[in-house]
């Protein structure tokens, strides 16, 4: 009689753990979807970009557009990143206006704040896109 107690106590432990992976399986099905904006910049495709994953991605624009290999973005490197009225507002170490590595992460930094509207210190898809996240994608893709 113990023998099947025991059994019975251990289908339903079983049972039990069953249910809860297949909950936290259909809960990880119901993730935002992503957009291919965000997945060309979030390197783990997890649907959502945090700081660290902002800040890399910053660094490889930098690389990509510094067309010269000096330190700082200038001229035509600085147009094809940000406006003209945004330099003086990423200038903000040197005030020479060129932007170095430093200051251009810096201001993805701000960006990436100012695109979180929902303070959750990731950025979604509908963040990247919005009205307010439109200049964080600028400075990344």
């Amino acid at each position: 009689m113990t023998i099947s107690k025991l059994a019975i106590a251990t289908l339903a432990v079983f049972a039990v753990l069953n249910l809860n992976s297949e909950a936290s399986a259909g809960h990880a099905r119901a993730k935002p979807a992503s957009c291919p904006q965000l997945n060309a910049i979030d390197p783990d495709a997890d649907g959502s970009m945090t700081l660290g994953e902002a800040l890399r991605a910053a660094k490889r624009k930098f690389r990509r557009v510094n067309i010269d290999g000096d330190r700082t973005l200038e001229g035509r490197e600085l147009a094809a990143v940000m406006p003209a009225k945004a330099v003086p507002a990423a200038d903000t170490i040197r005030k020479n206006g060129k932007i170095s590595r430093l200051e251009y992460l810096i201001f993805v930094k701000r960006a990436f704040r100012f695109a979180n509207t929902d303070n959750d210190r990731t950025i979604e898809c509908d963040e990247l896109l919005s009205k307010r996240g439109r200049p964080l994608y600028r400075l990344l893709k």
